[in-house]
């Protein structure tokens, strides 16, 4: 009778060891389901904000949304989109996006610069630099940000002369972490 009982305690406890795998499994591959179709919301919305000049081509220097630039998408350089969001989501002509249709994007971009070689957010508008934060979100609890960093001078770089769209980078961090980045040549800061 004592070896049923714990052939049954053994059997049982397999048994939720195996199911709690199993379930733990099916979460996973539903992240890795919904990981690309973030990374691809966001890219779209950073590659457009990239698109844009770094400062208001009509030569009003105020930082975020100059006045007629709220109507749909009329911003017409970066730092337009700052507290930006939009649900759901649309391409810039207006067009809705497929599969979308549940998710959320908020941007928000902040001036930056270098400080020993890493960028730090300021709250100045002349800084060279302009950090923009995507957020991705599909429910409340599902959220993803994306970064890059943008440069006043990046602009320099004539994308017509060269056939080199993107660029491999290591950011070395102080306590001696890195990680691989690939940054749009285009934006690849030239001087500060």
């Amino acid at each position: 009778m004592l070896e049923v009982i714990v052939s049954l305690v053994l059997v049982s406890t397999l048994l939720i060891v195996s199911m709690s795998s199993s379930a733990n499994l099916i979460a996973w591959q539903n992240d890795r389901l919904l990981d690309p179709m973030s990374q691809r919301l966001a890219g779209y919305y950073l590659d457009e904000l990239s698109m844009l000049p770094f400062e208001d081509p009509d030569g009003d220097a105020r930082f975020g949304i100059e006045s007629g630039e709220n109507v749909g998408r009329a911003m017409d350089d970066v730092d337009d989109y700052h507290y930006w969001s939009q649900s759901p989501p649309t391409f810039r002509d207006g067009r809705a996006m497929e599969r979308y249709d549940s998710w959320t994007v908020s941007i928000t971009v902040s001036p930056a610069m270098l400080v020993d070689s890493l960028p730090f957010v300021t709250g100045d508008a002349d800084d060279p630099l302009r950090l923009v934060e995507v957020t991705v979100r599909r429910t409340a609890e599902d959220l993803s940000r994306y970064r890059c960093l943008l440069s006043r001078d990046g602009q320099a770089i004539d994308s017509s002369q060269s056939r080199l769209r993107f660029q491999r980078l290591r950011l070395q961090f102080p306590d001696a972490s890195s990680v691989d980045v690939v940054a749009p040549h285009r934006n690849r800061p030239t001087a500060f």
